[in-house]
């Protein structure tokens, strides 16, 4: 996989100054093991330090973005970190923006190529990653409760790896 030339000029600095230990990416969508098939094919799965995901999965559906999370259980060290940004629909901010942005969204709801944001809550985040074998943790970055924030905030660590190999076949292209 590649990425595009203008992002690499951008990014290839950083990945120098890291000694290549990050690697950018371009995600194709065509199937469910993209990434986890990109690192098993270098010898990485169970060897990544974290996956991160600032203000991306604000506009995944839960079902798309679990494919995401299993290859994360799957593909991190144990101790290793998913770090990611999700809209909270039961915050005060995240609640407001619900309702101002209501007939707005109504009308574009048919229209894929409009974007959205697909609200989660802190008690499915927690449920979720628990089932998937991480302990997470809200962080606040500017202070404050999390019902100021319209985002979670997530730092979720990998802590069991007992069912690595059932959450690879959830996603494995092959057998």
């Amino acid at each position: 996989m590649r990425y595009q030339p203008r992002l690499s000029r951008c990014i290839d600095p950083t990945i120098g100054a890291r000694g290549g230990r990050v690697i950018p990416v371009l995600l194709e969508g065509i199937t469910s093991s993209e990434i986890l098939d990109y690192l098993d094919d270098r010898r990485l799965a169970g060897q990544i330090d974290a996956f991160y995901s600032i203000d991306a999965m604000v506009h995944v559906t839960l079902q798309h973005m679990i494919t995401y999370l299993l290859t994360a259980a799957v593909c991190l060290r144990k101790g290793g970190m998913v770090l990611l940004t999700i809209p909270n629909a039961t915050s005060d901010k995240g609640f407001a923006t619900l309702l101002t942005d209501a007939k707005r969204c109504y009308s574009e709801q048919s229209d894929p190529t409009r974007p959205r944001f697909e609200w989660l809550c802190p008690e499915l985040v927690t449920g979720v990653f628990a089932r998937l074998g991480f302990k997470t943790q809200f962080v606040l970055p500017f202070g404050g409760s999390m019902s100021e924030y319209r985002d979670l905030h997530i730092a979720a660590t990998l802590t069991d790896l007992s069912q690595v190999q059932r959450f690879r076949n959830a996603i494995a292209s092959h057998e």
